[in-house]
């Protein structure tokens, strides 16, 4: 008999790891489970349009005082606000950076937790490494809150708020918490859009990954035009966040430049927003266990000014992705000290370096002619010619070379900053249909084990995203409904005259077993368990004619994308000799494990084959890392990640 084991710290984060690569799926191949639905950490991942505005119809708001100021100056004076949530200190000076009032009508000051329409949004380092691998853009993020009363689509509301086992929403809407919207400020690109008719153009900032600027070749961007101007026309397209701030649409700005009311160097324009679901922002991402926004008050002048100050530096310097706004902000608040010392001086840096390159993927728009330049060819001669097919069996590993003339964006290597988990993987491919690729991670250990007769154990390992975390969850169901929840894989050396068992994969030397075949073999010695490896989850490309340049599936990651590589099948033998003696992940065993899986995916490529070596490489090296420990482990700070990529960089 055979029984599973697996903290539970671990299940936990393989839920957040699971996400879904395929809407279609060959029912008789996958275990008997459900699929995962994505579990979003923060809602602005959302690829639909979630929420609703409202345009305000109080008619006193244009005549609305700004209050704002004057709480500063009760502030700066040393006399508390009267709003309890904001917790000011009575007794601040400017020296402590606590509250600033630079100018007669200009201030800034800590509101803590704090969130009103207006409110300056600050996010402190997570402990987590969320922000280094996932959602990079909110790492040293400024984000001005637009709306504080959001009405959510239910219908279009994939994400799900979990508060401590509580319904959070309803919570949230008891105490009186709507939906947030607000965005960032201090993501700049050098993306222009021209108009026409021969018109100034407008530069356009990246704003939120909702409605984002990914969204552009299909029209759906949504754009949000800042400004001060106060005339009648100005007033009656926009929305005002506080006097001297309001905001409108594209279309909108377009309409006060047409009608020589205004230029368009008088907007601030972002593509996309972020938002977030009712309590989500103010219970959760701000509670005490998370603690990971902060909130601060100031001016439309020295807020519009910031940004301005911004803008005005050199294409290259903007493209450092803005923290300087972020520092600025810390700074005056006394915060910058507190902030930076959640995380040791190498977790920040590999944060700040993520942030990087996350801006250059992503709004850097000076090479997009560039992009997809070097062609099928160059992929085909590289990879040996369309001669190596994807079939059934064969044996692939991530590829990490770039071309030499690649642009500087292109050389970020394809599992930086998305699906960590196939930098440096080892594939075999178990299914080869018109549907989908089937295959497995092999190369990729867990926090699990399978213990055999109560005596030997073996590593679970994490086969791939889809159905991994139902695997270990039903397994006891369908161990009872005679299911096979596990992909259990036998090889043997060639060279040996012992029998197999199981099913032969392809020409790959690997055999599929069932659960039954594999316990049985295992029991009667006909394998011994370092011939036997059981992995949880599996791997789906799909196919479909409209899916990139060749179609989907292996054979477009390989010869469409170049992200993976076919390697000679007589390597495998050495491969296994490797993986065989990695152990079940801990985090005693996660630096010799993850050298393994190195190890092992470096003999795939033979005595003649490069291996790159620059910043980017050991920074996927790193963000690798960090996935695992946040995905399988369960434990990202007992992970020394940092130590993989050079400091100095």
């Amino acid at each position: 008999m055979a029984r599973w084991r697996y903290s539970m710290m671990s299940v936990l984060a393989l839920v957040v790891a699971c996400h879904f690569h395929s809407s279609h799926v060959t029912e008789a191949f996958l275990p008997e489970c459900s699929i995962p639905g994505p579990f979003l950490r923060h809602h602005s991942h959302h690829p639909h349009t979630i929420c609703r505005l409202e345009r305000s119809t109080n008619d006193d708001e244009s005549e609305e005082e700004d209050w704002r100021a004057f709480r500063a100056k009760l502030v700066q004076s040393g006399i508390t606000t009267l709003e309890d949530t904001a917790k000011v200190a009575a007794s601040t000076s400017a020296a402590s950076g606590e509250s600033i009032v630079t100018e007669i009508g200009q201030y800034i000051f800590d509101t803590g937790k704090m969130v009103e329409r207006g409110s300056v949004l600050c996010s402190i380092p997570t402990l987590d490494l969320c922000q280094g691998i996932e959602q990079n853009y909110f790492h040293r993020c400024v984000v001005l809150v637009t709306d504080t009363d959001v009405q959510w689509d239910d219908e279009d509301d994939e994400g799900n708020v979990d508060m401590d086992g509580s319904n959070g929403i309803a919570n949230a809407e008891r105490e009186g918490i709507g939906g947030i919207r607000g965005i960032i400020l201090n993501r700049p690109s050098n993306l222009i859009i021209k108009e026409k008719e021969g018109g100034d153009p407008w530069n356009i900032w990246f704003g939120g990954d909702i409605s984002g600027l990914h969204r552009l070749p299909t029209g759906e961007t949504e754009f949000v035009c800042l400004h001060s101007l106060d005339s009648e026309e100005s007033q009656m397209l926009s929305i005002q966040i506080m006097p001297g701030l309001s905001y409108t649409s594209l279309d909108g700005a377009r309409k006060l430049v047409s009608m020589k009311i205004a230029k368009t160097t008088d907007f601030s324009t972002f593509g996309g927003f972020c938002a977030w679901k009712p309590g989500q922002l103010q219970l959760l991402e701000m509670g005490e266990d998370r603690d990971e926004w902060y909130s601060v008050s100031m001016d439309a002048k020295s807020l519009l000014d910031g940004i301005q100050r911004l803008g005005e530096r050199s294409e290259s310097a903007k493209l450092t992705a803005g923290v300087e706004m972020w520092d600025e902000l810390v700074t005056k608040i006394g915060k910058t000290d507190s902030f930076r010392d959640r995380l040791s001086s190498g977790r920040l840096k590999f944060y700040d370096r993520m942030l990087k390159a996350w801006t250059e993927e992503n709004l850097n728009y000076d090479d997009t002619e560039a992009v997809g330049k070097n062609t099928i060819a160059t992929l085909l001669r590289r990879t040996g010619g369309a001669g190596n097919e994807v079939r059934q069996g064969s044996i692939v590993r991530a590829n990490l070379q770039c071309p030499l003339d690649a642009s500087k964006k292109e050389r970020i290597p394809p599992f930086l900053l998305d699906d960590q988990e196939f930098h440096r993987a080892t594939v075999l491919i178990l299914e080869e249909n018109e549907e989908a690729t089937f295959g497995v991670i092999l190369n990729v250990p867990m926090g699990g084990e399978i213990e055999v007769m109560g005596e030997a154990t073996m590593p679970l390992r994490y086969g791939g995203p889809i159905g991994a975390e139902e695997t270990l969850q039903s397994y006891d169901e369908n161990e009872e409904e005679g299911g096979d929840p596990f992909v259990w894989l036998h090889y043997r050396d060639p060279s040996e005259s012992s029998a197999n068992v199981g099913t032969l994969i392809g020409q790959s030397g690997m055999y599929r077993l069932t659960d039954d075949e594999a316990l049985s073999a295992l029991q009667e010695g006909k394998v011994r368990p370092d011939e036997v490896m059981v992995l949880a989850g599996v791997c789906i490309w799909e196919k479909d004619e409209n899916l990139g340049m060749l179609g989907g599936g292996m054979f477009e990651q390989i010869y469409g994308m170049g992200h993976f590589e076919i390697v000679d099948p007589n390597r495998v033998a050495n491969m296994w000799e490797i993986l065989k003696r990695q152990e079940v992940l801990t985090v005693e065993s996660f630096g010799s494990n993850m050298e393994k899986a190195v190890e092992a995916w470096k003999v795939l490529g033979g005595e003649g084959s490069s291996e790159r070596e620059d910043d980017y490489f050991a920074l996927a090296d790193a963000a690798l890392q960090a996935w695992v420990s946040i995905h399988l482990l369960g434990e990202p700070m007992s992970t020394d990640i940092e130590r993989t990529w050079p400091l100095s960089t």
